[in-house]
């Protein structure tokens, strides 16, 4: 969402409270939750229900996702950050992450936020090519076991007419994307790795202007992993 979608709404989410709320007051005098609160609420039904009925694809958020690389161990040459370099080509050397011949070997990739991963476009290794079978894709937000335990998208493996794959995430929530290979004694190699996703447009612009900054105290937003499918829970003062 554009800066200015964001201004614009924010203008007409003050107007809405200081129009409303005279009148909200003295419909619910004798309620025990705040006014301002059930404005909000009206507010945020609206907004959402606007985004659920327009015709903006999914597309419009799958957008490249940037981090840091960070793998297990490093063959000479083979870096973590070769993995997302831009360059798909095929060829190991500076331009393939490539792990030590070692026991359950992981590359993972942290980004700059906490994000809905879409797809993920895997790049294999012009030879050796059959290293990636079996590779698992976890996304998430804990560094338990090097980030290996959070939820898993997929297990991926050699593509024989391809070398580069896409794999659907549906939507995943997470700061971590780990590429963990359960097997001993091996090498984990990663010639390229994009990720695409995006915030939501309704929870992050809601999440940055009204409970950021601190307009909705009573009112929690819980995001489920499913795009467009939202729980509002009202808690109600002591």
């Amino acid at each position: 969402m554009s800066s200015r979608s964001q201004v614009s709404l924010e203008s007409l989410f003050h107007l809405y409270l200081g129009c409303l709320t005279p009148h909200c007051r003295r419909l619910f005098s004798n309620h025990r939750t705040p006014c301002h609160v059930f404005i909000i609420l009206l507010f945020i039904l609206y907004f959402v229900m606007h985004q659920v009925s327009s015709s903006t694809s999914a597309s419009s958020i799958d957008v490249p996702l940037r981090g840091a690389a960070i793998q297990s161990s490093a063959f000479p040459g083979g870096g973590a950050g070769w993995a997302i370099d831009g360059s798909c080509s095929p060829f190991w050397e500076q331009s393939c992450a490539h792990t030590k011949q070692q026991d359950n070997p992981w590359w993972r990739l942290q980004l700059d936020g906490v994000y809905r991963v879409s797809v993920i476009e895997v790049t294999n290794r012009n030879v050796f090519m059959e290293r990636l079978d079996g590779v698992e894709i976890h996304i998430g937000d804990s560094l338990v076991n090097n980030g290996n335990d959070n939820p898993r998208c997929a297990i991926i493996h050699n593509v024989p007419d391809s070398l580069t794959q896409s794999v659907q995430c549906w939507g995943m929530e997470g700061m971590y994307v780990n590429f963990y290979k359960p097997f001993p004694f091996t090498y984990l190699t990663l010639c390229e790795v994009k990720v695409y996703g995006g915030r939501h447009s309704v929870f992050h612009f809601m999440s940055s202007l009204v409970l950021k900054k601190g307009l909705l105290p009573y009112v929690q937003l819980r995001a489920k992993p499913t795009v467009h499918r939202w729980s509002l829970g009202v808690v109600l003062p002591n």
